[in-house]
């Protein structure tokens, strides 16, 4: 039972590890382009600029005040905290 445990606790401690090392591996350094990879490099970047610019002109202009009142909403909603099974009848329509 005890060797259970353990070993629960290392596959535990394992995986809470594994992300952290992982990430790290992948911070090379970075790569050499060749001229062909520079040319498509700014071949790409233009056509992901030009397709960004298309979807910004797409998107439709928000109304500061109603902006405004949704963070006031969604700050109001976030502060709220659900009430507790012995409370008041009342808190919990309220609520």
């Amino acid at each position: 039972m005890k060797t259970t445990h353990y070993l629960l606790l290392l596959l535990t401690g394992v995986l809470a590890v594994l992300p952290v090392l992982s990430s790290a591996r992948n911070k090379g350094p970075e790569p050499v382009l060749t001229d062909r990879g520079q040319e498509l490099k700014k071949t790409y970047s233009d056509q992901l600029d030009a397709i960004n610019k298309e979807i910004s002109a797409a998107l439709p202009l928000i109304d500061g005040s109603k902006k405004d009142a949704f963070e006031a909403a969604r700050t109001e909603l976030g502060a709220l905290k659900a009430p507790r099974e012995d409370d008041a009848e009342s808190v919990h329509k309220a609520y």
